[in-house]
């Protein structure tokens, strides 16, 4: 058996020998295949086998492994200077505690502060939190005393600037800032005689101005005062050195915004008194006259006519359920007012608008000349064209117009002249159109914009009043039938009862 296993052996080493060559008949290379090596052949138990020498502790292979691992992973270079900068863009700031909990929304804190000569000063100013109020004002060399936020946040009424105010205030910076005086002075001498919020505000931007901002970016930081209309002039005429003629041209612009915002509202007076007066009247037949004579119609047992006993049901019912009238016009009205705050909702309302017969006449004129006095008076003050398309699309007062000027605008930046933007717009009429053609060929598109509305304005009040004298009409022509429909329910059965006696 030795001897077998010996021969097998030799047999098997002899083999192995041989194969092991390189120029043996069974070498490995002459059949086109890669060398094993020897530790790497399998035995009859389906395992590697390796010498003994070789043979190492499991553990110690898979902490090689690992270590060649780790080393294999490593960078060859160390990261450069824009991989580190990335990496440090995306890591959490040190100022993180400093941000608003609701993502950065700007609130309005009313506050105290120190000046560097001891002085104490007061204003309101917009940021996300009281660390924030606190390190911008320490910017400005000022000390936060204290601060409390301003009921602007909830009540977005409470907030509103005067307009009187706001065209005082302008027309006192034209005066003065044509007189020689200084922005400061002239804001300063005007806070002091003015009280209230809009005091505080100009006393915020006063100290702004002396820490160094621009009177344009000071002015900006208040945007719930001051329109986009009003700042981009200002920063126009900062620019050009000429804010004593922009502050003028804004005393016009807000003298003709209130007169024609009057002129709408007077309109509105005579007709809103008289519908009221009207319903009223027919509530207080339908609610206290009828029920009693119901009473005195069912204690003689008289038949009533077919309209005296529906108009008695719509009283019942008006008098038993008036809660529930009540209660669903301010539902109709509250959620007409919350799909109205919506584009989709607006956009629907300034489309029915300008369909109306009589209304939609001087609402459209309305719009255009908003849109002719500022495009006018912002373009002819430097602001580059397509900047003043887009702050005469808000000031406009209609989405549907809005749109229109927003197409204008995309046609211009993509090269289109203004006239062919124009022609396909047809909410603008053949004289606007006319208007901007000529004014753009002569280098004078301001000035027949102005002229523009300058007939708008004109043709306004003559609308007005047209649509106002039919609306009229139609109101006491609706209220009067219902108030006689009453009055005669009551009539008939009167008259039946002196006809039998």
């Amino acid at each position: 058996m030795r001897g077998a296993g010996r021969t097998r052996s030799g047999r098997t080493g002899a083999a192995g020998a041989e194969y092991g060559r390189p120029g043996g008949r069974g070498s490995a290379r002459r059949q086109g295949l890669p060398a094993v090596p020897p530790d790497r052949l399998p035995g009859s138990h389906g395992r590697l086998r390796v010498s003994a020498g070789d043979r190492r502790h499991p553990a110690h292979d898979r902490r090689r492994t690992r270590r060649g691992r780790n080393r294999a992973d490593r960078p060859l270079h160390r990261p450069d200077d824009s991989v580190r900068r990335r990496h440090v863009a995306h890591a959490g700031r040190a100022d993180d505690h400093l941000r608003s909990p609701e993502g950065g929304v700007m609130k309005e804190f009313r506050y105290s502060a120190l000046t560097g000569g001891g002085q104490t000063i007061s204003g309101i100013r917009e940021a996300p939190s009281p660390e924030h109020l606190a390190a911008d004002l320490l910017e400005q060399g000022l000390v936060l005393l204290k601060s409390k936020p301003t009921l602007g946040g909830i009540f977005s009424g409470s907030r509103r600037i005067n307009r009187k105010e706001l065209r005082d205030f302008t027309q006192h910076m034209a005066t003065c800032l044509g007189a020689g005086v200084t922005a400061v002075s002239a804001i300063e001498d005007f806070q002091r005689q003015t009280p209230g919020v809009f005091g505080e505000i100009l006393a915020d931007i006063r100290n702004d101005i002396n820490s160094g901002t621009q009177i344009d970016e000071a002015f900006a930081r208040h945007p719930q005062v001051f329109s986009q209309v009003y700042l981009s002039l200002m920063a126009s005429g900062q620019r050009s050195g000429a804010l004593d003629e922009v502050f003028t041209e804004l005393v016009s612009y807000l003298e003709w915004s209130e007169d024609l915002r009057a002129q709408t509202t007077q309109a509105m007076i005579y007709p809103a008194i008289l519908m009221v007066g009207i319903f009223g009247l027919f509530l207080l037949m339908m609610l206290f006259v009828i029920p009693r004579f119901k009473s005195i119609f069912e204690g003689i047992g008289m038949d009533l006519p077919t309209l005296t006993v529906r108009v008695m049901s719509i009283g019942d019912f008006m008098g038993h359920w008036w809660w529930l009238i009540f209660g669903t016009i301010g539902a109709l009205v509250f959620g007409a007012k919350t799909l109205f705050k919506t584009d989709r909702g607006a956009l629907w309302r300034d489309h029915m608008l300008l369909k109306l017969p009589v209304v939609s006449r001087f609402l459209h004129k309305i719009s255009l000349s908003r849109f002719s006095k500022t495009f006018a008076m912002i373009f002819s003050s430097g602001v580059d064209l397509l900047r003043a398309l887009d702050l005469a699309q808000e000031v406009v007062g209609n989405r549907v117009m809005g749109l229109q000027i927003a197409r204008i605008r995309r046609r211009v930046a993509g090269g289109e002249t203004l006239t062919a933007a124009f022609a396909d717009a047809d909410l603008f009429p053949p004289l606007m159109q006319r208007l901007v053609s000529v004014g753009e060929k002569t280098g004078s598109l301001d000035t027949s914009l102005l002229r523009a509305s300058e007939y708008l304005d004109k043709e306004i009040p003559r609308d007005l009043k047209k649509a106002f004298t039919v609306f009229e009409a139609v109101i006491i022509a609706v209220l009067g039938v219902m108030v006689c429909v009453a009055a005669l329910a009551l009539l008939m059965p009167i008259m039946s009862i002196r006809v039998k006696v």
